[in-house]
């Protein structure tokens, strides 16, 4: 957790035993190690929450990272109508889905006419202008959106994030032979699609 929103009050003592609510009263009350117990006691439920949004484990630690942080600056909030853990239930999803869209927005952000050069099914030459590349980047979207998920999201992965296929195996859990096959049906399938329905626009 950000430990550096809690340094500036006192530790005390807050055996492991108690309660969730006197945690919590001890916590308000500036008690620095009532609110780690507290965070420490939950995270079992966090990894799994977050997990069904984010695959990447440096993501998955940042998002646990970003929920004991707004639970600690919304504690005050907390008036007890729920379980404890529901409340930061709620607000794991709720960090989980909003570093979800972040990501999503990145990806759409980039240069799409370059991954198509990647993918050999460019037609934007070099030195290309900042119309011909948006051109570039809408019909590729629409060609990936026929996709499959899962075509889509090997795509993704490998061309857009520049994962290797080792890296691809551990976010996806596919195995290597998987990824490889994968990828292959991929490129061929957004290739046919291109062929068939944008080829005026991103083929040579």
């Amino acid at each position: 957790m950000h430990t550096t929103i809690l340094a500036n009050r006192p530790m005390g003592k807050a055996p492991v035993g108690m309660t969730d609510e006197t945690l919590i009263a001890m916590a308000l009350e500036g008690n620095q190690k009532a609110y780690a117990i507290l965070a420490r006691r939950h995270e079992s439920l966090l990894r799994p929450v977050i997990g069904r949004y984010l695959k990447d484990a440096n993501e998955i630690e940042e998002a646990i990272q970003d929920t004991y942080v707004r639970a600690f600056q919304a504690l005050p909030s907390f008036r007890g109508e729920s379980k404890f853990s529901s409340w930061l239930f709620r607000i794991a999803v709720s960090v989980a889905i909003n570093q979800l869209r972040s990501r999503q927005r990145r990806v759409q952000r980039m240069d799409y006419s370059s991954e198509l050069e990647k993918l050999n099914i460019s037609q934007a030459p070099e030195g290309a202008g900042k119309v011909e590349k948006e051109e570039a980047r809408h019909w590729l979207l629409q060609a990936i959106r026929q996709l499959s998920s899962s075509d889509a999201q090997v795509l993704q992965l490998f061309y857009f994030e520049e994962r290797s296929i080792q890296e691809i195996c551990q976010v996806s859990g596919w195995t290597e032979s998987n990824v490889k096959s994968k990828l292959s049906r991929a490129r061929q399938r957004l290739r046919s699609i291109i062929e068939l329905q944008f080829p005026a626009y991103l083929l040579n």
